[in-house]
């Protein structure tokens, strides 16, 4: 059904450009079976072949990966760090996970919140989650509007000039970004581990 439904989108990408490049682009985020490793080169090998506009791309895919994320960051919002902290102690202790882990966690997210959502864009697979911790921990929504924005520029700028250079082997290309995801989230997986244990272990020393 979902794998359907992207050969749906990608083909709509080629019948009527801006718009269907704007809903897939959007939805990616929710549907794993039309990835932006899919979506994005193809739109920049449609500007290369001339039906669209290298800068247009860009920025349609840009903002329509940005503005799914604003349902989670409102969803953040409203299971505050006081409701989260709340089930956590009521629930928590069957897992043996404590309120004071929790704290910790939106202490160090607090003070690293735009570092953290702005590399969270590049992030494989939890691009969309970045907005719910975000949410949480109340940051500003004109910050996390900016530096969300910002990483996804500069991820979908990358990605629509692969396929603008590299459109007609766009199958080869795919393959090579399914290695670099994979690479990118352990990466990324392990450093942001290694900070938040390293930020937590500073302040319980504090």
């Amino acid at each position: 059904m979902f794998e359907q439904l992207g050969n749906q989108l990608i083909e709509l990408i080629n019948q009527v450009g801006y718009i269907g490049l704007f809903i897939a682009s959007f939805l990616e985020n929710l549907i794993p079976p039309i990835p932006s490793e899919v979506i994005m080169p193809l739109g920049g090998y449609l500007a290369s072949i001339g039906k669209l506009h290298i800068i247009g791309v860009i920025l349609v895919c840009a903002i329509g990966s940005t503005l799914w994320n604003l349902p989670y960051y409102f969803l953040g919002r409203y299971f505050s760090h006081h409701k989260l902290r709340k089930f956590v102690e009521k629930y928590g202790k069957y897992v043996r996970y404590k309120p004071e882990y929790l704290d910790d966690l939106f202490h160090v997210f607090k003070k690293n919140d735009k570092k953290i959502v702005f590399l969270g864009r590049f992030l494989p697979g939890a691009r969309w989650l970045i907005g719910l911790p975000a949410g949480s921990a109340q940051m500003d929504f004109s910050q996390f509007l900016f530096y969300t924005f910002a990483g996804t520029m500069i991820r979908s700028t990358f990605l629509v000039l692969l396929g603008y250079y590299l459109g007609q082997n766009r199958e080869a290309i795919v393959v090579y970004l399914k290695k670099y995801d994979h690479y990118m989230l352990y990466a990324l997986a392990i450093g942001i581990v290694l900070f938040i244990a390293r930020r937590i272990r500073k302040n319980r020393k504090k």
